[in-house]
């Protein structure tokens, strides 16, 4: 049984009509700096000013949530995005989009 698995396998390998590329066979997922463009285009034209981190999943499916979380804490650390909390949960925003709730009268 060991010996007819490895040898479809290397049929598959050798075979140019049964190989497919890899890439074509998988979605990629974007590039670092791709992502961090799709995160601030989304937070740009968002009806909602604050976003939760979970809006930005929509940006690339493909990329695992931790990855979208570091590619946004990065664009805080680089001062496009701010970090917006309610006092119960923390949200991302663009610095021009945040409620300013001093400024209106709040807290």
């Amino acid at each position: 049984m060991e010996n007819f698995a490895l040898k479809a396998v290397l049929h598959c390998l050798t075979d140019p009509q049964l190989t497919i590329p890899l890439y074509r066979r998988l979605p990629m997922q974007l590039s670092l700096e791709e992502l961090k463009a799709a995160i601030l285009k989304k937070a740009e034209t968002s009806p909602k000013p604050q976003l939760y981190i979970k809006d930005f999943y929509a940006c690339d499916p493909e990329t695992k949530p931790r990855v979208l979380k570091n590619a946004a804490n990065d664009l805080v650390k680089e001062g496009k995005l701010m970090f917006w909390s309610s006092g119960s949960t923390t949200m991302y925003a663009l610095k021009n989009r945040i409620k300013n709730e001093e400024a209106a009268g709040g807290i």
